[in-house]
């Protein structure tokens, strides 16, 4: 048996962000990770103290608790077995 993704489909990623009219520096944060199907967007909180650094730790944050304690993963045939019963 196989164990790689259920997937019939693949997902293109792309991300940009941008400082805005009024920023003098950007806040928004965003970690990809294909190998995962993750993608993680923070917008920066406008004109608080550390914005930047609160989006990034944010992403951060939450890409480590997926990578850390993963949902377990089925191969197709062990879904359509469950799904069926």
């Amino acid at each position: 048996m196989a164990h790689g993704p259920i997937s019939a489909f693949s997902l293109v990623y792309a991300a940009r962000t941008d400082t805005g009219r009024v920023r003098a520096r950007n806040e928004d944060a965003v970690i990809i990770d294909p190998d995962w199907g993750l993608v993680v967007v923070a917008d920066g909180v406008g004109g608080a103290h550390a914005g930047d650094v609160a989006s990034r730790l944010a992403t951060a944050t939450i890409a480590n608790c997926i990578h850390d304690h993963p949902v377990p993963r089925h191969d197709s045939e062990q879904t359509r077995l469950t799904i069926e019963k």
